[in-house]
């Protein structure tokens, strides 16, 4: 099972130590002054039945019953000799108690934590302030200073754990925001594909189309020959040589006529070849582009 760590419920037993050490000769003091009986005696005088019955249990006879005063019992003896012993120099009865009873929920979230959580830290905090209150009524400053520092070492704890959470924070905003450009980036990859495509099917057809246009010309051409060959064996059976001439001179400008038309339609599918060329390597070199691009910006998961 693993070990749950807890800074605050640490630090905050060590302050209600340091709280017992002042509050129990404070308590013992003042008692002594006011009332003839015994020590154990005022103090089980002072205490419900159930506590004194629990404190009386376990006292042994060789200790000092000052060092058996625990946090539950303080309220309960302060508020018995309140008048007699402690109006005087705590004063503020009602500050106090509070303090008092704020110190006691604090013993017990001490002594029976969550099961898998540390205690709160403002809460934490907020039982520091209670005990740091009582330990400068009684004066015991040595101890309040211990306290205090406690405190602020908590403090400055929680400001570091929040600089951590804020900085986890913006590392997560920047992966997500890295997860978005890549989205946005195989987007881009992805219709950089589908042009890629589409401009080798422009390509492909129009390749075809340039070798239909040269087959056709080169078979305008064979059958202009085949023509013109026809047309000088009637000429030359039906006219004479000199109208001969003149129709081979009008044959010969037709079949010029026919070649131009041909490579016009030749020129102009080479053209349309040459457009596809250049969209086809633009597709190519920006596909190349994306795909780098892509291999910089792919975040590390493991490193955040």
């Amino acid at each position: 099972m693993a070990i749950v760590e807890r800074p605050n419920q640490e630090a905050l037993s060590r302050a209600i130590n340091l709280y017992l050490d002042a509050f129990r000769p404070f308590l013992t003091r003042n008692l002594k002054q006011v009332s003839a009986k015994t020590l154990e005696d005022a103090i089980l005088q002072s205490l419900p039945r159930d506590k004194a019955e629990h404190f009386a249990q376990h006292l042994p006879e060789t200790v000092d019953p000052e060092s058996s005063i625990e946090v539950g019992h303080i309220e309960f003896i302060l508020s018995h000799y309140w008048n007699e012993a402690f109006a005087l120099p705590l004063r503020n009865r009602d500050s106090v108690f509070v303090k008092v009873r704020c110190v006691s929920v604090a013993r017990n979230q001490v002594s029976h934590p969550a099961y898998r959580r540390d205690l709160d830290r403002m809460e934490t905090l907020k039982y520091l302030d209670a005990l740091v209150y009582l330990l400068r009524a009684v004066g015991a400053s040595e101890e309040r200073e211990a306290v205090a520092n406690i405190k602020a070492g908590l403090e400055n704890q929680g400001e570091r754990a929040q600089k951590a959470t804020d900085d986890f924070d913006r590392l997560e905003e920047q992966y997500q925001k890295t997860v978005d450009e890549l989205g946005e980036t195989r987007g881009f990859l992805w219709k950089a594909e589908f042009d890629l495509d589409e401009a080798n099917s422009r390509l492909e057809r129009e390749v075809t189309a340039r070798r239909k246009a040269e087959r056709a010309a080169q078979d305008a051409e064979i059958l202009l020959c085949q023509t013109i060959e026809v047309l000088d064996k009637e000429v030359a059976c039906r006219m004479g040589a000199e109208t001969l001439a003149t129709n081979k001179s009008r044959a010969r400008q037709m079949t010029e006529q026919a070649t131009q038309h041909g490579r016009r339609v030749l020129n102009e599918a080479v053209r349309h070849v040459g457009v596809a060329m250049a969209r086809l390597v633009k597709s190519k070199r920006r596909a190349m582009f994306v795909k780098r691009h892509t291999s910089r910006v792919m975040p590390s998961h493991n490193a955040l």
